[in-house]
């Protein structure tokens, strides 16, 4: 039985090449797979990581898949927007608290939370990071997880410059 609902999510990764990724979305408890289908049927042939994806997503015996997508706005030309208070996976600025690469992954220091935030290899995968230090200055997109928090996205730390920290901290 195939049952459909609208939800609101961001890109994880997305692989143009082979022609699919994975959306992440804090209403949907597990990955949300995405064609690049989806996007032409949209009008477009690809899309930021920074672009908050309105679509409808069908649930299977496989998982979680778009259907079809509603709305895509992009906040490529704008990075800060993407951290716009009411926004439910918003850029905010952390610092790297360890990572392994050996074992793929590390935690990280959010401003303002005062539990570590997960950050596995996949978080890093689609960055502009070859690597992740102690110490690193950040910025993360967030979901709920089952075992807490964890970075779905790092972007570099420039992307929190013309954010409005105060409401990154507080997290409004």
């Amino acid at each position: 039985m195939t049952t459909r609902k609208t939800a609101i999510g961001y890109i994880k990764r997305f692989d143009r090449e082979a022609g699919y990724g994975f959306l992440v979305s804090e209403s949907i408890d597990g990955d949300v797979f995405i064609h690049i289908e989806q996007l032409q049927n949209f009008g477009v042939s690809g899309v930021s990581d920074t672009a908050r994806i309105t679509f409808e997503v069908k649930s299977s015996d496989r998982g979680f898949a778009v259907e079809r997508i509603v709305s895509i706005e992009s906040y490529e030309d704008d990075p800060a927007q993407a951290s716009a208070p009411g926004m439910p996976s918003g850029l905010r600025p952390a610092r790297i608290k360890w990572y392994d690469p050996e074992r793929g992954f590390g935690f990280a220091r959010c401003f303002g939370l005062d539990a570590d935030v997960y950050v596995g290899k996949s978080a890093i995968s689609n960055s502009s990071f070859e690597e992740l230090k102690p110490g690193d200055a950040v910025c993360v997109r967030l979901v709920e997880a089952p075992r807490g928090l964890t970075a779905v996205a790092i972007y570099p730390w420039e992307m929190a410059l013309g954010m409005d920290l105060a409401s990154a901290v507080s997290g409004s």
